[in-house]
């Protein structure tokens, strides 16, 4: 489960009529289900009555109270743990001073800089509050995949895959129950169209060791002394153009960061042992299943950053996200995020290096956190070696044998990006 600095309690509708008031003796984020509170030590603020919203967080029971003041739906509360910390929220309370002035709809959300939230869950119509009752919220398990199994008899099926309950409703995308197929044998549960959309949504998920995480996140593409010099690499826009009879154009552009395209050339690959280079590709390839699984690959030609720039301080904001840029050392420079890091070498503050954690953090996405904001006009830089994330292109490859235990792949495709979803 993911850390994060900030939690929040955003309450969109109230019971309370048309004031709308919030009025609550206490509130909880634990880390796990039925454990213990973990608000100590940081800092409560709310969207209404501020000076007031550490008397959620105080442990004073029903001494004291906030009240959000009316009308005040929508309204936030929420817990700081400070610079450096973070935590895990697996469930939360909320103690209300009466029955009425209570939430009626309301998110939990969370967020690395205080500015940018992300709601983790959502609640509607809950109406059966008690005063001075806490009640208590836990957080829908993650997406998952929970079962794999294959199709006997070559069998093909839009999906062979087996989701729990975590995918949102309306999607559609979670299967209630498991089959098997026999020869000859149909089933009589469909998915609702698109059913495709189950392939887009499948690696909706950070590189971390989760137990949801699938394995694929991880696998980076072999190197192997049989590739050529010859290697392909495209940058693929996409545009929509629409031309006037007069020949004048109207043009929109459908990415801000190009799909990268690849094409490899091998012109040896030797089998068996020591070398097993044919069966290291071959099987790379294979537990790919082609072109539905995501993997690593480190660009020869394309992988290091030595003193990159990738922001500049404003003396508020403490979170940049990793960049690269091609040409910035001119004035035709292109700038994307770089979010698939291998190796961190250095992050610098006009020239001066700096140590982690005590100047700063990275995320596993490369999302650098500064311990205090950078001082306005200050140039952050960084130097280290990054992945692509890479599909391949098809779903076959075509391996010559040109002698006993010697092959080649003329061509190999695979489409990636420096992001880390393709």
């Amino acid at each position: 489960m993911a850390l994060h600095r900030f939690w929040r309690v955003t309450i969109t509708e109230s019971n309370s009529g048309t004031d709308n008031f919030i009025r609550g003796y206490e509130a909880e984020f634990r880390g796990t289900v039925g454990g213990a509170d973990q608000c100590s030590s940081g800092t409560a603020s709310a969207s209404h009555n501020n000076s007031t919203a550490y008397k959620l967080f105080n442990n004073n029971g029903a001494s004291d109270y906030w009240l959000s003041g009316g009308p005040s739906a929508p309204c936030w509360f929420q817990y700081d743990w400070g610079v450096g910390n973070a935590v895990a929220v697996a469930e939360w309370g909320f103690t209300p001073g009466n029955s009425s002035q209570t939430p009626k709809a309301f998110s939990l959300q969370w967020s690395d800089d205080g500015n940018s939230f992300t709601t983790l869950s959502s609640w509607s119509n809950v109406t059966d509050w008690i005063g001075g009752a806490q009640k208590l919220f836990a957080i829908a398990a993650p997406s998952a995949i929970t079962t794999q199994w294959d199709c006997p008899y070559a069998l093909t099926l839009p999906v062979n895959q087996q989701w729990d309950a975590g995918w949102d409703v309306v999607q559609k995308l979670h299967a209630d129950q498991q089959w098997s197929l026999e020869y000859g044998q149909t089933v009589d549960r469909q998915w609702e169209l698109p059913w495709r959309r189950w392939v887009e949504q499948s690696w909706e998920c950070p590189i971390s060791y989760s137990p949801y995480e699938p394995k694929s996140q991880f696998a980076v593409f072999p190197s192997l002394p049989g590739l050529s010099w010859e290697l392909k690499k495209t940058p693929e826009f996409r545009t929509s153009i629409q031309t006037a009879s007069s020949g004048r154009e109207q043009r929109g552009a459908f990415r801000a960061y190009p799909v990268w395209r690849f094409s490899l050339l091998f012109d040896w690959l030797r089998a068996g042992t020591p070398r097993n280079e044919y069966e290291t590709l071959q099987g790379f390839i294979l537990g790919r299943r082609g072109s539905f699984e995501s993997f690593l690959f480190l660009d020869p030609t394309d992988s290091v950053c030595t003193d990159m720039p990738f922001g500049v301080g404003d003396g508020e904001q403490t979170a940049f996200q990793l960049t690269r840029a091609f040409g910035f050392h001119g004035s035709f420079s292109f700038v994307e995020p770089v979010e698939n890091i291998k190796t961190l070498t250095s992050i610098q503050v006009n020239g001066a290096s700096l140590s982690a954690p005590n100047d700063y953090a990275i995320s596993s996405t490369g999302l650098v956190t500064f311990a205090a904001p950078p001082a306005v006009g200050a140039v952050f830089t960084w130097s280290g070696v990054f992945y692509f994330r890479c599909r391949f292109g098809e779903d076959t490859a075509d391996f010559a044998r040109t002698l006993p235990n010697l092959w080649e792949l003329r061509e190999l495709t695979f489409i990636g990006a420096t992001g880390n979803k393709i």
